[in-house]
């Protein structure tokens, strides 16, 4: 069973922590991160081995260049087999990001695990990551259902009265 794990720069710590925690417990884990910037044949390759993506997922900042198209390629990888798991972990008070919401079925709440303190639940968390990627247990048991409904509504709206202020702008 292998894992693939995908975050930002900034989360690279973190992730190398997780990645060998999860190696403590017997799962073997790929970090997009430690893979050869660019080279979307190895990213895909080893999504293709991975029966699950673990997305850690920090303050949001604007992705680079390679962030994109590894997003890109988990969507693909999650999308292309149904049976894969596509495992969003937040970090404190992060909010699931548009791209990673995509993979998820539209109006469905959508299971996370949150690690509110990395530094004093991080046993516990590894403990339940490590069980859910081993299909042992549910990730809605140790995590927490996000009902995107009413913030993706709020959007939606948003984004009509922008395009209506400026189609009043350009009939003006």
């Amino acid at each position: 069973m292998c894992v693939f794990l995908s975050a930002a720069p900034a989360d690279r710590e973190l992730a190398g922590a997780l990645s060998r925690g999860l190696g403590a417990r017997d799962v073997e884990t790929c970090l997009g991160l430690d893979l050869l910037p660019g080279c979307r044949q190895v990213v895909r390759a080893a999504l293709r081995r991975a029966a699950t993506v673990i997305v850690l997922v920090g303050r949001e900042r604007r992705p680079t260049d390679t962030q994109r198209a590894e997003r890109q390629a988990v969507l693909e990888a999650a999308w292309s087999d149904p049976g894969k798991l596509l495992l969003p972990v937040l970090l404190r008070r992060a909010t699931l990001p548009p791209f990673l919401r995509s993979g998820f079925s539209a109006g469905s709440p959508i299971a996370v695990y949150r690690l509110r303190a990395p530094r004093t639940a991080w046993l516990r968390a590894l403990t339940h990551l490590a069980a859910v990627v081993r299909r042992e247990i549910a990730l809605a048991a140790v995590g927490e259902l996000l009902d995107t409904s009413a913030e993706d509504r709020a959007r939606r709206l948003q984004a009509l009265a922008e395009v209506r202020r400026i189609a009043l702008t350009c009939l003006g």
